[in-house]
């Protein structure tokens, strides 16, 4: 190679005796291995050693000492967020010598924010990105051939998070956006349903209805409200859609929720607050058993739950000509198929009059 040993040529030594050699390489050089008689003696040399000292001791017959060279270059590094291989820095290779670059930890998550490397830019010998993207993130193996370098890329991405609230639905999906991105959300009511209004990380957005431009300066979470449409010709509001269910559409919403479709003395909008099927006569709110035994009474009646979960009231009277019912118990939760209710009436003599009662 192109250093130097010294002495060089033929060196004379007498018989038992040892010689000094200076090994000296030159500018982007390195020793890369010495030899004695064609066999290496297995010495490490980093790539900042330009001399060595060797000596040979006990020179017993005639021999060879060869210095072996290398050139060298660097290969510089850089990723914003780490993870790259070989690692953040400034290496040092051999000629020739082959590596192989990646980078091990994209996507990387912290919280609502994501980071994923894109792909790099290269210098030297290391070889051009031509498909930057998500995924881009291994360039294979390549021969160091010059001073080189590569500067990984990264993307920053927010999450938008959605959420409907009703029955409706919202695109796109939730997922990770761009940063500095602008993604016009969209809400959409279901049928018999409509918007109501937007919550959540609204701040810096643009709203218009159920239109909602998301500046996607920040992850972003955000919430539809959707809102049923109400019948409102009776003492309770009525969703349109819990008479849809039904069937209960013609000739209108309201003269159905007025109407006591199935016959069982209850209209429509009272069913639906006691949870009952308003086409079925037998799927009603009434009182199936009541027997006092021994100064306890059984109350057992009908339970049901729909759109309305309130809890029934048992009321009681001793007079059902007087309005004066009396609580026995309330928040009792509804139980289908049938609710029971047991206890100690509280006058002997006049008869007890029990009613359930379930408001919205």
């Amino acid at each position: 190679g192109p250093g130097q040993i010294s002495p060089s040529g033929v060196v004379w030594v007498a018989y038992g005796e040892g010689t000094n050699f200076v090994i000296s390489a030159t500018n982007r050089q390195r020793i890369f291995d010495i030899r004695t008689n064609g066999v290496s003696l297995g010495w490490s040399f980093s790539f900042d050693s330009v001399w060595t000292n060797f000596t040979w001791a006990n020179v017993t017959s005639n021999g060879m000492i060869e210095a072996w060279f290398t050139n060298w270059h660097t290969l510089a590094v850089a990723s914003a967020h780490g993870g790259a291989w070989a690692p953040v820095g400034v290496h040092t290779g051999d000629a020739g010598s082959v590596w192989t670059l990646a980078v091990t930890n994209s996507p990387m998550l912290f919280g609502g924010t994501q980071y994923v490397c894109i792909g790099w830019a290269a210098s030297g010998s290391v070889p051009t990105n031509t498909v930057p993207g998500p995924g881009a993130t291994n360039t294979g193996s390549f021969a160091l051939t010059e001073d080189s370098g590569i500067v990984w890329q990264w993307a920053t991405n927010y999450h938008l998070g959605l959420t409907a609230l009703g029955s409706g639905t919202l695109a796109p999906m939730s997922g990770w956006q761009a940063a500095g991105s602008v993604v016009a959300v969209t809400a959409t009511p279901s049928l018999y349903w409509h918007f109501g209004a937007w919550s959540g990380d609204t701040n810096g957005c643009a709203i218009a209805g159920p239109v909602l431009d998301a500046a996607m300066t920040q992850a972003r979470y955000l919430t539809a409200q959707f809102l049923p449409n109400l019948v409102t010709n009776a003492p309770t509001p009525v969703p349109e859609w819990w008479l849809a269910a039904y069937g209960l559409t013609n000739p209108s919403f309201a003269a159905q929720n007025t109407n006591d479709f199935d016959d069982d003395l209850h209209f429509s909008w009272e069913e639906y607050i006691t949870g009952t099927d308003p086409t079925n006569p037998h799927s009603v709110l009434k009182i199936v058993l009541q027997e006092t035994r021994g100064g306890t009474s059984t109350v057992r009646w009908l339970s049901a739950t729909g759109a309305v979960t309130t809890p029934y009231v048992v009321q009681w009277s001793t007079n059902l000509l007087s309005a004066g019912w009396m609580t026995a118990t309330s928040n009792v939760p509804r139980d289908p198929p049938t609710n029971t209710f047991i206890w100690v009436a509280p006058v002997t003599g006049p008869p007890v009059f029990y009613r359930v009662v379930v408001t919205n």
